[in-house]
């Protein structure tokens, strides 16, 4: 084991999954070797044994939690932060294999930049750049920054505009001040809603480009996927975002809105499905959206221009598209509309 580095704050890693114990075997054997020292909670979501029999077994000094609950990522993370003692506390997916050094650089970029939310460098198992903090479109969408990038691209501290939830960290004020995660997210963009309401509380987010993270992520786009990423995204915009913000991007978001639309129809029956509950849910839930907006724009301490001057104006069509003759048809069909929808809000 890596020399551990004393008369530090307590550091907590929160390792939330459903299963899989040969993905959580091999993070908490990498995190067995931090230089770092921390605690480790692991919480698993779902009903079986594996994960707690390997935890038993082979990691005794990991504490395990499970209580028959699955409220997704986000709400697991927010019952480890419950059950969490550290000063500092990391949320990390069960799908990385952080290096020995990871947690010690996330920490030292902490202390440069205290009160941030900090990510790490997260490598596929390409070798190439996974996401160094996420970046979104002003239509909501969110991809990740840096993809496919040389990692020696990416070094020292780095400003973001979004954290990746593969791998944060926060000291305890912070996250206590965010009150977690909004466990309504269930799974995916829970993280870019998190970076969002610290923005608004004047928080800063960085990537600690030094940390690197295998992440062992591999993207695969189901009915069910699709289903959360259109409701959660409207769900971010809309408890963000002011009225007179979406106004002025209207058209941008009806061409972004259409596209994904035609998405759902080219895959089938079950990708239109997906679409019609996300806006039925949307729908049904608006006033409590509603709430939410309204209870952040209370405490906020900065403007929605401040966070719209960090919205990327173009589609990420690399990240969105995987055919290449795909992707250059649409891109020749939507650009004029968003180049137009860029130059109307200039004029306001």
């Amino acid at each position: 084991m890596s020399t551990i580095v004393a008369e530090l704050p307590k550091v907590s890693v929160i390792v939330v999954t459903y299963g899989h114990p040969d993905e959580v075997r091999e993070c908490l054997k990498a995190l067995r070797e931090q230089t770092l020292s921390h605690e480790v909670i692991v919480v698993d979501n779902s009903q079986g044994s594996e994960v707690q029999q390997l935890v038993r077994q082979d990691f005794t000094e990991v504490r395990f939690f499970r209580d028959g609950t699955n409220d997704g990522y986000a709400g697991g993370n927010n019952r480890g932060l419950a059950q969490s003692t550290g000063h500092v506390v990391m949320v990390l997916n069960p799908d990385t294999v952080p290096s020995p050094d990871a947690l010690r650089l996330m920490y030292e970029t902490l202390v440069r930049h205290p009160k941030s939310l900090i990510t790490a460098k997260l490598i596929g198992s390409d070798g190439k750049v996974n996401a160094c903090g996420n970046q979104m479109h002003f239509s909501g969408l969110v991809t990740c920054l840096g993809l496919g990038d040389d990692p020696e691209q990416w070094k020292g501290d780095r400003a973001v505009f979004l954290v990746s939830g593969a791998a944060v960290m926060a000291d305890r004020t912070t996250w206590d001040d965010l009150k977690g995660f909004d466990s309504s997210y269930f799974l995916y963009m829970e993280d870019a809603d998190l970076s969002l309401r610290a923005r608004l509380l004047g928080r800063e987010v960085w990537c600690a480009a030094d940390a690197e993270i295998v992440h062992r992520y591999a993207l695969n786009m189901t009915a069910d996927k699709f289903h959360w990423l259109v409701r959660n995204r409207w769900m971010t915009m809309l408890k963000i975002f002011s009225s007179n913000i979406l106004k002025e991007r209207w058209f941008g978001l009806l061409v972004t809105e259409s596209l994904l639309v035609l998405y759902a129809i080219s895959r089938g029956p079950k990708y239109v499905l997906a679409v019609y509950r996300a806006y039925a849910w949307v729908f049904r839930h608006r006033r409590t959206l509603a709430a939410k907006s309204q209870a952040i724009r209370a405490t906020r301490a900065v403007l929605d221009r401040e966070l719209t001057s960090w919205l990327n104006e173009r589609l990420p069509y690399d990240q969105l598209i995987s055919q290449p003759w795909l992707k250059r048809i649409v891109e020749k069909m939507t650009d004029p509309f968003m180049r137009m929808e860029a130059i109307e809000r200039g004029q306001h």
